[in-house]
């Protein structure tokens, strides 16, 4: 279990947020909802050390783990085609040519073979996302950090997707942040739901109808939804 305590944030005189403390299980996925504003995006960031901190706790985890955050800022490079993108990414992560077969074969559904040849700045964004998706995959990190991963996703992709994030066959400890709530209980071990900058609720996965009960009422959800 990783343990984050009394995590604060301020830029300049504004506290963005206050003492925040709650714990990710590893090798599991979590995610982190709440409304637009609260601090998901800020607390993942810290977590990543894209953002400085001086929290303790922060510091034990960037110690101990490699903690890898994935948004649309992650492709750089605009020149270079998807593959010769996910070969750099291979050649730091010192992947064989094996291995990165097996993963295009594995990420197949998500039909990234078929814009191998694009350069990144011709991708679309859900080409993109596909993208940032596999090269996390790739990378010898402990902690994924994906960052609104479904965002530009068409339907069968983000189906594909979550069920990736159920398997996690690759053992990754996986933080998401995201305003899909649908099969949220399906492929997540547990959902931190961050009401404002200084208070979150942590509801662990224990039994799939409770927890997704729990997740609707915290989130202010109608259950049909």
């Amino acid at each position: 279990m990783l343990k984050i305590k009394d995590l604060s944030y301020n830029i300049e005189e504004t506290a963005i947020l206050e003492h925040l403390s709650f714990s990710i299980p590893e090798g599991k996925v979590t995610a982190i909802v709440g409304p637009n504003g609260v601090g998901k995006t800020t607390t993942v960031q810290l977590l990543a050390s894209m953002l400085q901190s001086k929290n303790e706790s922060v510091e034990k985890l960037l110690k101990e783990k490699k903690v890898i955050y994935l948004d649309l800022e992650y492709l750089v490079f605009d020149e270079l085609t998807a593959e010769e993108f996910i070969q750099l990414i291979a050649d730091y992560n010192k992947k064989t040519k094996q291995e990165i077969q097996a993963l295009l074969e594995y990420f197949e559904p998500l039909m990234v073979k078929s814009f191998l040849s694009t350069k990144l700045k011709g991708l679309s964004l859900g080409q993109k996302q596909k993208l940032i998706i596999l090269t996390g995959f790739l990378s010898r990190a402990d902690v994924l950090i994906f960052d609104e991963p479904f965002n530009g996703l068409d339907y069968k992709s983000e189906k594909y997707f979550k069920k990736i994030l159920a398997d996690n066959e690759y053992g990754f400890t996986i933080i998401i942040t995201t305003h899909n709530f649908i099969d949220l209980e399906t492929y997540t071990a547990k959902c931190i739901v961050m009401q404002n900058k200084a208070n979150l609720i942590e509801i662990p996965n224990k039994a799939v109808d409770l927890y997704k009960q729990d997740l609707f009422k915290y989130l202010e959800l109608e259950q049909e939804y």
